[in-house]
């Protein structure tokens, strides 16, 4: 019978899943996770786009200032706004690490070593910041 799922066919299928993303991904890293335990922050301002590969990400001072504090301590944060998809920041160890668009749980932005010393030496101030580090770019509203 056609479609018919039988133990056999599942793992079967698993399988041909597994394998089809490992070739597909190759070396890539591995996709960002929601950790179990993180940090809520409300922000009064977040909005979050996308210019070719830059993800732009629109936040007020004391968001920008929370994040920060996130980098420095390293402290899984999940930022939400009055609309649109949250952000949330994760450490991680893997350098390779890019921005991620999970269909549940919003983007999420690695805060790995390379990004973190760039967010602790240049800092978020009012105005535009593109990182060297990762394909992101903030612009913090003035107050």
């Amino acid at each position: 019978m056609i479609g018919s799922r039988t133990p056999h066919t599942v793992k079967a299928w698993k399988n041909l899943t597994s394998s089809f993303f490992n070739r597909f991904r190759k070396s890539e890293p591995d996709l960002l996770a929601l950790p179990a335990n993180i940090r809520d922050i409300q922000a009064a301002t977040l909005d979050i786009y996308m210019a070719e590969s830059l993800v732009i990400i629109n936040l007020d001072a004391q968001s920008a200032t929370m994040l920060l504090d996130a980098a420095t301590h390293l402290i899984p944060t999940r930022f939400t706004g009055p609309k649109g998809r949250p952000l949330s920041v994760i450490p991680i160890n893997d350098p390779r690490s890019r921005p991620t668009l999970h269909p549940d749980h919003g983007w999420m932005m690695p805060l790995s070593p390379p990004v973190v010393e760039e967010l602790l030496n240049t800092g978020l101030a009012p105005g535009e910041k593109e990182l060297l580090s990762i394909n992101i770019a903030f612009i913090v509203d003035v107050e």
